[in-house]
């Protein structure tokens, strides 16, 4: 269904450190990655897994990517850890609950959080295009207010 409503690549693999496969929880919205010994009474499946820069190089993802979303119910960690920051330059990305030790090394590679949303989002620029960033925020306050002020 999904392929049918986006005109972008679907890869149907799960996100991880590494390849090969891993015990996945179905359980809706909090489904995720677990371990086979805390399983519980969910339904678990099989899953293979890719490394983020494998699906990146497959699919010919240019070097340059302005915006990367990662929301991978809890395994953004295990995501990043297997991701070589310099490989690609990412402009500006938004990480689903980013733990501190990921946030650091987020900021360790350039990237500036400029919005967290606790509990929810992170969005972080590269410094390499936070002051066309700002200006560009800046610029639509600017326009918002103007527009704003001939209602």
């Amino acid at each position: 269904k999904l392929e049918r409503q986006r005109a972008a690549t679907c890869v149907n693999v799960c996100l991880d450190d590494t390849c090969g496969t891993v015990h996945f929880a179905k359980d809706g919205m909090h489904g995720g990655i677990v371990d086979p010994t805390d399983e519980g009474n969910l339904e678990i499946v099989t899953l293979r897994t890719e490394t983020l820069a494998g699906v990146l190089k497959a699919h010919r993802a240019p070097r340059h990517i302005d915006y990367l979303s990662v929301a991978v119910e809890g395994a953004e960690d295990r995501v990043f850890a297997g991701f070589d920051l310099d490989e690609y330059q990412v402009t500006c990305m938004t990480v689903e609950r980013p733990s501190s030790e990921l946030r650091a090394r987020l900021d360790g590679a350039g990237f500036r959080l400029v919005k967290d949303i606790p509990g929810l989002d992170a969005f972080f620029v590269h410094t390499r295009h936070l002051e066309e960033y700002l200006q560009n925020v800046f610029a639509f306050h600017k326009k918002r207010h103007i527009a704003l002020r001939w209602k």
